[in-house]
């Protein structure tokens, strides 16, 4: 049994007549109860768009689409590759890009997403129901913006609940390392009923594509992504500097964004790209080419675990579809959060 065939865990339950009626009235609004439990039929006979509103208690909910299966292609175009040495250097693609090739048809099952990544107020549901303090706040440091020396750097003090600027509840949380994510993801699977996990490499970015093949969801011009992304814009580094390649326009947030605070992608997903890199389930291998087409996994172990979809102070080449990242299970940083998915049975 593959390494992600053994995460999954499938949960039925059993009910009298009576109450099979009850839940069925209830999730004609597709809501889940405060106990997160709910009809199998609700998550397992879905349409593509569909959407599930998940109870977290305490007024808290959390949004998944459905995305339907099918088949795209995955990885860095040609024309996208030379669209990047031009903007980097020959030596910057190899080190940093190369490893987004070869392009290749990937086809998937279909799975639930999360409408955008989660928040700092939905894992806060999670740390108070369970008492869970994430690596960043166990060891007393992470890593984060330094206004001092304009870039990212270890940083005492800072975690989920003071990443060492202000964000709201609706904010996407940060300073997670892969092991929260999957400590959130065994705490909701738990809570619902279902099998909550991390999305693949592939499945991040088939749902992340939207059913485009530009190199962003929106197209091939960086110019054209206003209203849609959150990375280094013309407003400049939080220290007032300007960046050194950046989108044209001004997105209007210095630090992190509103989870839904920019337009979709055409399925409704929303900061697919910029805002925050994303973990994924597998772990990082430099050539996905070796992966299956149908349903790829990445490798059975590792060192490093994948991450997707660039981060606020990042410039268009490091916010496409297909750029890839990674970094140890335990690193954790104030542009880094996740994103959950379910699979149906």
């Amino acid at each position: 049994m593959s390494y992600f065939k053994r995460t999954q865990r499938y949960y039925r339950t059993t009910a009298s007549m009576l109450t099979l009626i009850c839940v069925s009235l209830i999730f004609a609004y597709s809501v889940l109860s405060n106990s997160g439990q709910t009809n199998e039929s609700v998550w397992n006979e879905p349409e593509h768009g569909r959407k599930i509103t998940i109870d977290l208690g305490n007024d808290v909910q959390m949004e998944m689409v459905y995305i339907q299966s099918g088949s795209f292609y995955m990885g860095q175009s040609d024309s996208e590759k030379e669209w990047l040495i031009n903007e980097s250097g020959q030596q910057n693609y190899d080190r940093f890009f190369s490893h987004e090739r070869p392009r290749r048809k990937v086809t998937l099952d279909g799975f639930w997403i999360g409408q955008h990544a989660i928040t700092v107020e939905q894992f806060r549901c999670f740390a108070d129901d369970t008492g869970y303090k994430t690596r960043a706040e166990r060891e007393g440091s992470g890593f984060g913006y330094d206004i001092r020396l304009d870039r990212v750097h270890s940083k005492e003090g800072i975690n989920w609940r003071n990443p060492g600027w202000e964000q709201a509840d609706d904010h996407p949380v940060v300073l997670v390392s892969w092991e929260d994510a999957m400590a959130f993801c065994r705490w909701i699977s738990e809570k619902t009923g279902q099998n909550f996990i991390l999305p693949t490499e592939a499945q991040w970015e088939y749902a992340a594509r939207a059913g485009t093949q530009t190199m962003f969801f929106w197209g091939d011009s960086p110019d054209d992504g206003e209203g849609y992304i959150n990375a280094a814009d013309k407003s400049g580094t939080p220290s007032g500097n300007q960046w050194k390649r950046a989108f044209s326009f001004n997105d209007g947030h210095v630090y992190t964004a509103p989870a839904n605070a920019f337009k979709p992608n055409p399925w409704g997903l929303h900061n697919m790209l910029g805002n925050t890199w994303e973990w994924c389930l597998d772990w990082y291998h430099p050539d996905y080419s070796v992966a299956p087409s149908e349903n790829p996994e990445g490798p059975e172990t590792g060192r490093l675990r994948v991450r997707r979809g660039g981060r606020w102070n990042l410039d268009p080449a490091r916010n496409r579809a297909a750029t890839r990242h990674h970094g140890l299970p335990h690193y954790r940083c104030d542009g880094l959060g996740f994103r959950v998915i379910v699979l149906p049975e």
